[in-house]
């Protein structure tokens, strides 16, 4: 099985703050909030995911790539307060 990996990118050192959730085999589940500074990588084992990303400053771009199974999913944002939303099943 393949790993989900996210990649925040974009402005060096915009901030953002991004609420996820995964779900694996059986009853496995975690949830979390990852806030930082692009660039950054977060893994997480193969399982369902879906995560809520917010810039949280003004004068940068951020762009995040979401990729599992197969699937490839890509959004940018410029601006503070701008969200983008991801899902994997």
């Amino acid at each position: 099985m393949a790993d989900i990996v996210v990649r925040f990118s974009g402005t060096q050192g915009i901030p953002f703050t991004a609420q996820w959730e995964w779900a694996g085999p059986g009853q496995e589940h975690r949830s979390g909030t990852w806030a930082g500074r692009a660039p950054r990588v977060e893994r997480l084992p193969d399982g369902r995911f879906s995560m809520t990303v917010i810039q949280q400053a003004s004068g940068g771009r951020l762009e995040v790539l979401v990729t599992g199974r197969g699937n490839r999913s890509s959004s940018s944002s410029s601006g503070a307060g701008a969200m983008m939303l991801f899902s994997l099943q």
